[in-house]
């Protein structure tokens, strides 16, 4: 009885271990993902400050968005506009405060 007993609990417990370890991966790798992702915004948001400073506007933007674009291609992450536009905003949002706290 205990062994037929052991036996059912280990054909339960294991597709539940399963699961669990695909749903950790598939959640860290997502949060890895956007980490690398804001980290590139960041980066992309101070090189076209520093390296484009006669532009303004949407081709600042442009350039920031291309850098992003390319820089996260090289790891395979791929990025739809929207996302890259708030990006963008966000890491825009973050020197502007970064700054202020520095003044």
């Amino acid at each position: 009885m205990e062994a037929l007993f052991g036996q059912f609990t280990l054909e339960i417990a294991l597709p539940i271990i399963t699961f669990a370890g695909v749903w950790i991966v598939v959640t860290l790798v997502s949060l890895i993902k956007g980490k690398i992702k804001r980290g590139y915004a960041d980066r992309a948001v101070r090189f076209v400050e520093d390296a484009f400073v006669d532009i303004k506007g949407s081709e600042k933007y442009n350039e920031a968005a291309n850098w992003i674009v390319e820089r996260l291609a090289k790891w395979h992450i791929k990025v739809t506009e929207d996302e890259v536009k708030g990006l963008v905003e966000s890491a825009l949002i973050r020197m502007k405060q970064e700054y202020e706290k520095q003044w």
